[in-house]
């Protein structure tokens, strides 16, 4: 008959994953060498697909997270480069009045000198 036992002193894989492991004893047809934990496959798979799903949904809920990072700094840099557009445009209107402005200030024959 198996009884249940402590976890062996190294982290393993059952444990891990909350899977008591129980060892057998006596006439040693449920393990291999008396030591090796026997578990119930039903309850390790339920473990498992419960873990699995976990680790889905938290992949799911991060790679939103993600995404709508993305979006806003999509957002922000569309933002950006429409101010630098009217930046560059309010400059180059700047620039313009001000070369009108020198242009009306030269004398007509100022560049030509005999």
């Amino acid at each position: 008959m198996a009884q249940k036992m402590q976890a062996p002193e190294e982290p393993s894989v059952l444990a891990h994953v909350g899977v008591s492991p129980v060892r057998a004893e006596g006439d040693g047809d449920q393990s291999v060498d008396g030591n090796t934990p026997v578990v119930n496959p039903a309850e390790f798979l339920s473990i498992l697909q419960t873990t699995f799903q976990q680790m889905q949904d938290r992949f799911t809920q991060m790679m939103d997270t993600v995404m709508d990072r993305m979006d806003e700094m999509s957002d922000r840099l569309n933002d950006l480069e429409k101010e630098v557009t009217d930046l560059v445009n309010y400059a180059g209107g700047i620039g313009e009045q001000q070369t009108s402005k020198d242009t009306e200030n030269i004398p007509p024959d100022s560049g030509s000198q005999q």
